[in-house]
């Protein structure tokens, strides 16, 4: 008797989760304009996505790093974000340009870009605030000046943003 009603409870319990879930993600979300977004993620990173229509968001973007008293990499860059749902989760994919402008203490400065792929979701947790994560595919682009080949790099990014309307 005690397994059949834990057994009841537990099925109750994940069909109300589920139902909830799906209620949630139905619910209509207020579409946002333009936003402020950190990362805490590796390195710094600030962000200013922008709303161009329903599903699309243009982001530009700024990154610091610097590295144990040897070098720092300013990284300024815009990505494009293609909404694939409304709701409080929101999958999107899109991609990226960046200038990575690496700066060593004792030397020239050399600038290389970076072009890459990326998606990721973000959970509104009310209709100005989303927390979400993301996952980017790069390619460094050759250098010559700075005897760097091309490189490919893989990052994940954890990120809060603040929507203005």
């Amino acid at each position: 008797m005690q397994k059949k009603l834990i057994s009841l409870f537990a099925i109750v319990f994940l069909m109300t989760a589920i139902l909830s879930t799906a209620s949630a993600q139905q619910k209509r979300m207020p579409e946002p304009k333009v936003g402020l977004s950190a990362s805490f993620t590796g390195n710094s990173a600030i962000a200013v996505p922008v709303w161009v229509s329903q599903g699309i968001s243009l982001v530009p973007m700024i990154s610091f790093m610097k590295t144990d008293q040897v070098s720092s990499t300013l990284a300024p860059g815009v990505a494009v974000h293609v909404h694939t749902q409304k709701g409080r989760i929101r999958p999107y994919f899109g991609g990226q340009f960046m200038a990575l402008v690496y700066s060593p203490n004792n030397g020239n400065s050399t600038t290389t870009m970076s072009v890459g792929g990326l998606f990721g979701a973000d959970y509104y947790l009310h209709p100005m605030f989303a927390i979400g994560i993301e996952s980017q595919l790069s390619a460094t682009l050759e250098n010559k000046d700075a005897y760097q080949p091309l490189q490919l790099s893989t990052f994940t990014v954890v990120k809060a943003t603040v929507y203005i309307k």
